[in-house]
């Protein structure tokens, strides 16, 4: 049996590999890191009927990615809370920005909504 002091330190030891990796050379997707994985191994986000973000998984990358002050990592949006997606799918409907609500208009600059405005 290992001593538990002996996994722990080997924990430790790959993340501050992933760390340095990185660092050094970006945060790359996981179809560019791993054995084909893809997308599903990405990030998972939950959005909550807010909007806010909530990670299901790769709290470790998030960790990295914010002592590293990373503007942008790869992720896969697991589920969105049906009061946002209702939101979002308004977003998506419309063809301006005047016709928003005023509740969507509220999250226009949510990555998840921004990129359904059209102007």
């Amino acid at each position: 049996m290992v001593p538990e002091w002996q996994t722990s330190e080997q924990h430790l030891i790959k993340y501050e590999r992933l760390y340095q990796s990185i660092k050094k050379n970006g945060f790359k997707t996981q179809e560019e890191v791993s054995d084909g994985k893809g997308v599903l191994n990405e990030i998972n986000i939950l959005i909550g009927r807010d909007g806010k973000l909530i990670v299901k998984s790769g709290f470790h990358r998030v960790s990295i990615a914010k002592v590293l002050n990373l503007d942008s990592v790869p992720i896969y949006i697991k589920a969105r809370h049906e009061d946002w997606q209702r939101l979002r799918d308004e977003a998506w409907r419309t063809s301006s920005v005047e016709q928003l609500s005023t509740e969507v208009r509220r999250h226009h600059s949510h990555p998840d909504i921004h990129s359904a405005i059209k102007n």
